[in-house]
């Protein structure tokens, strides 16, 4: 089970409302701001993410059209938006 939440004067505030009982212990991770890695360093296997990414390559997966694509979206999206 995963529960989102935040920081909240230094308390943990759980952003949906949680059944635990009083004193069930709980293990709280950061989220990383940096939210742009596929996978943080020391929790994903690296060697499967080339793998991947050379398996994309291989079948023609065009990296820099998707690039293209993605910034043109990401700097038009407000105009078509009310």
């Amino acid at each position: 089970m995963v529960l989102h939440g935040h920081i909240h004067n230094g308390v943990v505030v759980f952003d949906e409302p949680v059944a635990l009982a009083e004193g069930t212990k709980v293990q709280v991770e950061p989220v990383s701001a940096d939210k742009n890695r596929a996978v943080r360093p020391g929790t994903g296997d690296w060697q499967t993410a080339a793998k991947a990414a050379q398996e994309l390559r291989e079948s023609g997966y065009d990296f820099d059209a998707y690039r293209v694509q993605r910034e043109y979206d990401l700097k038009h999206a407000g105009d078509h938006l009310p």
